[in-house]
């Protein structure tokens, strides 16, 4: 007789859906104080294997397995509802998060669109339906009274969306201390899958930002799930039962940390489904939350100094830029600027690393285009935060910074090369980079001048013997108004001159040397070093003009 192979997932469903029926088998009324302990000391007998637990793509025809997900999806439901939090609780919503995101379901709406359906399929995914919104429900209860016990009922009745920021963060802060590790995380991500699923809850969220949806150019256009408006949902939970948004938001420092959190995981679900990240950004949802956005960055930015907050700032910057377009990256460098104290260290060490984190991107996903940086850059800006470093004399973020000169200038072209290279690092600001206190910033300086300060090889400049793939990369670059070869010229004539002329200073010095003497004599002595490193370097080089020498760009100071 031939057996029929089992499916694995079915199999691990099944071992989960008997364990938590033991549960219900044992007699205890769920209003028992008890009950929610029970619960959890089962959920946490199976900790380890939730955890470890991924649900993998079914088959839409897979009638079978989509039952047993279900059947375990609503045990899951059923710990939300009685358990209490714990990091056990963080691998259910983990594993929650996997079933609303199942592409599974994408795949079947993609299908209920085209009126390729069966009952069978229409059945099975109104159950999803049922049970993305039950999910939100639930979640919501659990925070709802989690929080009720730690700041208590009245505290909570009393807070709006329009409610203060210092109250918020000062509720937010008792309650992150009882919260398990992660919980916002996952929470963002269930959200966000849940907001691609259901416009109600997506239209909950909008609220936030008091603004209106214009419905000729929302996301419902482009996502499998929200064109399905035919499909009757008459067990489905009304708009009006939908839980208030506050138990979610209060795991955040405020509602505006929360549609920081928010964004991009809403948009990684929507790119999970097909949704490309243009058709994103040009919907009202995603401008009206961007608007929202960048109205109160700044205020946000002056009042939380957390890593782990700083880290949602850059991720949703990165969520925000667009391919091709230089708009928001300005925005951005602009609003990082204007609101970061100098005399703070902490949010001069978060001004590094989020202009790194916005430029690298930006570079990332252009596919390393060599024209990035031209004149629709902001380049006054990005000097400007270098000043800001160099005024602070915070050594963290001006490293950073130069370590990210470093690597990102070979993009410059144009006017924006010759405002940051020829008038400010060399014009400007070369005496006092070249002489800096410390040794991590000559050095990077240093390196930037000799390996990076032109397109190509400088002894092949001036002899006019150019390779095949100097050409290419002057080709690349030249426009009818633009020529990088004599811009090259000019940067080396500059960058010979001052070299010159402080090799002729060194050289007059007395016999006797007072301290400051002898500092630019060191400094000096660094740069022929390094300068004879270069040469070698020359000597040795292949073609490809990206390949230099790494430099050490970061100093390891905490900053919580």
């Amino acid at each position: 007789m031939k057996r029929t192979k089992s499916n694995p997932l079915v199999i691990q469903l099944n071992n989960f859906n008997q364990h938590f029926e033991r549960l219900l088998a044992l007699g205890i009324v769920a209003s028992s104080p008890a009950y929610p302990q029970l619960v959890m000391a089962n959920v946490d007998k199976v900790k380890e294997l939730l955890e470890k637990f991924q649900i993998g793509i079914i088959n839409i025809n897979d009638r079978k397995t989509f039952d047993t997900l279900f059947e375990f999806w609503a045990h899951l439901l059923y710990i939300c509802k009685y358990g209490h939090m714990s990091s056990s609780m963080v691998s259910i919503f983990n594993i929650l998060y996997q079933c609303i995101s199942l592409t599974s379901f994408s795949d079947m709406a993609n299908q209920l669109l085209k009126k390729e359906t069966t009952q069978n399929l229409l059945n099975i995914y109104q159950s999803y339906v049922v049970s993305c919104r039950e999910t939100y429900l639930l979640i919501s209860q659990l925070l709802e009274k989690t929080i009720k016990s730690i700041v208590g009922q009245e505290a909570l009745d009393k807070l709006t969306l329009q409610s203060s920021d210092d109250i918020y963060f000062q509720l937010s802060t008792k309650i992150k201390l009882r919260m398990p590790e992660g919980i916002d995380i996952v929470i963002s991500k269930i959200i966000g899958a849940l907001s691609v699923v259901d416009k109600e809850i997506l239209n909950i969220i909008n609220t936030i930002t008091q603004s209106e949806i214009n419905r000729s150019t929302t996301i419902a256009h482009y996502n499998c799930h929200f064109l399905l408006d035919f499909i009757p949902t008459t067990s489905v939970l009304r708009q009006g039962e939908l839980q208030s948004m506050i138990p979610i938001i209060l795991i955040y420092p405020n509602p505006f940390m929360f549609i920081v959190w928010f964004i991009p995981q809403w948009i990684k679900s929507l790119k999970m489904i097909g949704v490309v990240k243009e058709k994103v950004i040009r919907s009202s949802e995603f401008f009206m939350y961007k608007k929202w956005f960048f109205e109160t960055l700044g205020k946000m930015m002056r009042k939380v100094q957390r890593i782990k907050e700083n880290t949602a700032f850059s991720t949703c910057f990165k969520s925000i830029i667009k391919e091709n377009d230089i708009t928001d990256v300005n925005e951005l460098l602009f609003i990082i600027k204007t609101n970061t104290n100098i005399y703070d260290t902490k949010q001069m060490t978060r001004m590094g690393k989020m202009i790194e984190s916005v430029l690298r991107y930006y570079i990332k996903i252009n596919n390393g285009l060599i024209s990035l940086f031209d004149d629709t850059f902001n380049v006054h800006d990005f000097i400007q935060i270098i000043d800001m470093s160099i005024l602070a004399d915070h050594l963290e973020s001006l490293l950073k910074l130069l370590g990210l000169i470093y690597d990102i200038l070979p993009y410059f072209i144009k006017t924006s090369r010759d405002v940051l290279l020829l008038d400010y690092l060399i014009n400007k600001r070369f005496s006092y980079f070249f002489f800096h206190w410390s040794d991590l910033i000559r050095t990077a300086f240093f390196h930037i001048i000799l390996y990076r300060s032109l397109f190509i090889k400088s002894t092949h400049l001036l002899s006019s013997k150019l390779t095949p793939y100097e050409i290419d990369q002057y080709n690349k670059r030249k426009t009818e108004l633009y020529d990088p070869k004599e811009q090259d010229m000019n940067v080396y004539i500059s960058l010979k001159e001052r070299i010159d002329m402080l090799t002729s200073i060194i050289n007059s010095l007395p016999y006797e040397k007072h301290l400051n003497e002898l500092k630019m004599i060191k400094a000096m002595n660094e740069f022929t070093q390094e300068r004879k490193e270069y040469l070698n370097w020359l000597n040795k080089k292949n073609n490809n003009n990206f390949d230099v020498p790494k430099i050490i760009s970061t100093i390891d100071i905490s900053s919580e």
